[in-house]
């Protein structure tokens, strides 16, 4: 029996997972979540084929774990991150100010959670993929699809 190439089971991943993908850029936008813009640059999709599978991947930075959702108590945020962040949203202008404001922001996520976190916000990218989960029928689907031409052709009698 020859290989079966999943073109449009392949093509549907693709677009499921750039669906995804551009969920996941709105709702860092509209929830003004990326202030220095690194986490929405580093998300990205890919679709890979090899020996015969085809799987797909939604990657970003590690903190895309709290993108939204936020941090519990007792985490430790180092000030430095915190200061630069403040940088990035404008909410300082100079290095020490930030320093100061990071280090207090730093002791009060760890003394009482982030403010996302203390709202019971839900993360960017759990929502995303929560949107994108009705499609998935759809893509399997489009594998099923791709199986029954190379069967019916090496199997014509069970047509």
């Amino acid at each position: 029996m020859s290989e079966i190439r999943f073109t449009s089971g392949r093509a549907a991943l693709d677009a499921l997972l750039s669906s995804l993908e551009r969920g996941v850029q709105d709702q860092l936008k509209e929830r003004n979540i990326n202030a220095s813009g690194a986490l929405a640059r580093s998300t990205h999709t890919d679709v890979f084929t090899d020996d015969g599978f085809t799987t797909g991947s939604l990657m970003a930075l590690s903190h895309w774990k709290t993108a939204g959702s936020g941090s519990p108590p007792r985490t430790r945020v180092g000030y430095l991150t915190l200061a630069q962040w403040a940088i990035d949203k404008g909410l300082a202008s100079t290095r020490k100010g930030a320093e100061r404001f990071g280090s207090l922001l730093s002791a009060k996520i760890y003394d009482y959670g982030s403010k996302d976190f203390r709202e019971g916000n839900p993360n960017v990218y759990t929502e995303a993929v929560r949107d994108v989960q009705t499609k998935v029928p759809r893509v399997v689907d489009a594998f099923i699809k791709d199986i029954a031409t190379p069967i019916k052709r090496s199997f014509p009698k069970a047509s």
